[in-house]
């Protein structure tokens, strides 16, 4: 259930699970294209939704950056999260997607 408000205990939280310092003063206008993503990420998770739909969440991560995006995700598939994920990389749609799916000729088909 979206509940519309968030505790500042909670924002924190998260910000620090994406790895952002909930303390840091710089405009987000200035933030790498990566430390962005991470933000964008907090955004999904604030509420603690039980689904979840990112469009290409590894877009401008470095590669420690992607490892601690996919150790994310086993970690909210443990918690029972239903996850959503758009991606161009089909090692990571087979690193942790239990089921995959292509657009094709706009028709969705799974990918075997």
């Amino acid at each position: 259930m979206v509940s519309n408000t968030v505790s500042k205990e909670r924002v924190e939280e998260v910000i620090r699970l994406v790895g952002l310092d909930p303390n840091d003063k710089r405009l987000v206008r200035t933030y790498s294209t990566g430390m962005r993503q991470r933000l964008g990420i907090a955004q999904a998770l604030m509420e603690d939704p039980s689904l979840l739909m990112l469009d290409e969440p590894t877009t401008g991560l470095d590669f420690a950056g992607q490892d601690w995006f996919h150790e994310l995700i086993w970690q909210l598939q443990k918690e029972g999260k239903t996850i959503l994920i758009t991606s161009h990389s089909k090692e990571e749609i087979a690193s942790f997607c239990d089921k995959a799916y292509e657009m094709a000729g706009g028709q969705l088909a799974p990918i075997s």
